[in-house]
């Protein structure tokens, strides 16, 4: 109990509350911050990457292109709101990225996506795979957390079978690197290209 003027003397004891006072409970559902957060840490690494290698704005067309062709509730999704339940993974399975087969490119996107798969291991505690080729037509591309696509006239066309692959991928939470790694290709035949992976149907 208390003295006067609110004094706590040797006596005083907290009541316990009434039943009929609500308590605080915890409500809502625990937000998973590893999927963003390494997808954050994955866009900077490559930015970083492009940067030290000299790829980008030295090039007469658009040299890197980050597609995230995502629709808003697909992005609401990746980021933990009403996401479907996760896929199930191995503890140690490793993060895997690739490369889309390039004519006189596969050697030069290997060596790159090695080194970026390095600088994942040495910054962050991400233990990537050994970077392997991908056929978009043919394999399972959820089992990428990247894919880097060289866009070259000898390059692999984009079907409309393989761009609903792409696009589902994407959808996803997937990420596609394009890189116009010829010259000969201008930003109109670019947008051509990507047109099939655009979310929104156009009229015209």
């Amino acid at each position: 109990m208390a003295g006067q003027g609110g004094i706590v003397t040797p006596f005083f004891r907290f009541k316990p509350l009434e039943a009929s006072i609500p308590q605080a409970q915890p409500e809502g559902r625990q937000l998973a911050l590893a999927p963003p957060l390494l997808l954050g840490g994955l866009l900077l690494l490559v930015l970083d990457a492009l940067l030290l290698l000299g790829v980008g704005w030295r090039r007469p067309v658009l040299a890197a292109l980050l597609v995230l062709l995502v629709p808003l509730p697909a992005r609401a999704q990746f980021f933990g709101f009403d996401a479907p339940p996760p896929r199930a993974r191995s503890p140690s399975e490793l993060v895997q990225i690739g490369w889309v087969r390039t004519a006189g490119r596969d050697a030069a996107s290997k060596a790159g996506l090695q080194q970026l798969a390095n600088a994942l291991a040495t910054r962050t505690a991400v233990q990537p795979a050994v970077p392997t080729a991908v056929d978009p037509a043919r394999d399972a591309l959820g089992a990428y957390a990247m894919i880097y696509w060289p866009i070259a006239v000898a390059g692999p066309p984009l079907t409309p079978q393989i761009a609903d692959r792409v696009r589902r991928y994407l959808e996803e939470g997937g990420l596609v690197l394009f890189d116009v790694v010829d010259s000969s290709v201008t930003q109109g035949g670019l947008r051509s290209r990507l047109a099939a992976l655009s979310c929104r149907r156009s009229s015209r």
